[in-house]
């Protein structure tokens, strides 16, 4: 009888399936780089909505603070001391409340009056208005009181929506959970809603070239 030859295996077979192997290999790491990658994206983003609600707070409780200070003043140099405090946060954590609202409006857009004072504004005019008030020797002007007790009752609404953001540490688990966990979405829009309650947010002696300046500065 006639053996039978043993069936000779191309060696075109191995190659491909050594390129086939590679090639999941490859795949498989790619995917994972991007899904890394993709985390900590958003752990990043996650830190700066953590970082700028803590930096609204300090917005906050620092204008309130200081508004109450002058509403108490007697003198111009308590007025001086505490618009000191007041410009110093103005020009600082007052941006953390911008961001807040950006990244909700990126989160969760909504439908909002056409006519919307953004935050940008609204502490602009803020800030120029409390700029002028009380550069005077003696007790505020009754306008001055007034104006003053407006501030007071915004700023402490406004502290009274921040505070109820109570994420303390910014860990990747806290990051992460600022896209699943959006209650300070709804704290930004309720400030959103509370800037545009007033008519108008101005003194009624802030001209527009203070404005200009602030925006400048």
């Amino acid at each position: 009888m006639q053996e039978e030859q043993p069936v000779k295996r191309s060696w075109f077979t191995g190659v491909v399936v050594v390129l086939l192997v590679a090639s999941m290999t490859y795949n498989m790491f790619l995917f994972s780089q991007k899904l890394h990658s993709d985390q900590r994206e958003r752990v990043e983003a996650g830190e700066r909505i953590i970082h700028a609600a803590w930096d609204t707070k300090l917005y906050a409780e620092t204008i309130l603070s200081q508004t109450q200070t002058l509403m108490a003043s007697s003198s111009l140099e308590e007025r001086i001391m505490a618009k000191q405090e007041l410009s110093y946060a103005f020009g600082n954590s007052a941006q953390g409340l911008q961001d807040l609202i950006v990244a909700a409006q990126e989160q969760e857009p909504r439908d909002l009056p056409s006519q919307l004072r953004d935050a940008f504004t609204f502490m602009k005019e803020v800030e120029a208005s409390l700029r002028i008030i009380g550069n005077h020797e003696g007790q505020l002007t009754g306008p001055e009181r007034a104006y003053l007790a407006q501030v007071e009752s915004w700023y402490t609404r406004l502290l009274e929506e921040i505070t109820a953001f109570d994420v303390t540490r910014a860990t990747q688990q806290e990051s992460l959970l600022m896209f699943t966990d959006t209650e300070w979405v709804d704290i930004a829009y309720a400030m959103v809603s509370i800037m545009n309650e007033p008519d108008t947010s101005l003194y009624e002696g802030v001209e527009e070239s203070e404005l200009e300046t602030n925006t400048d500065s």
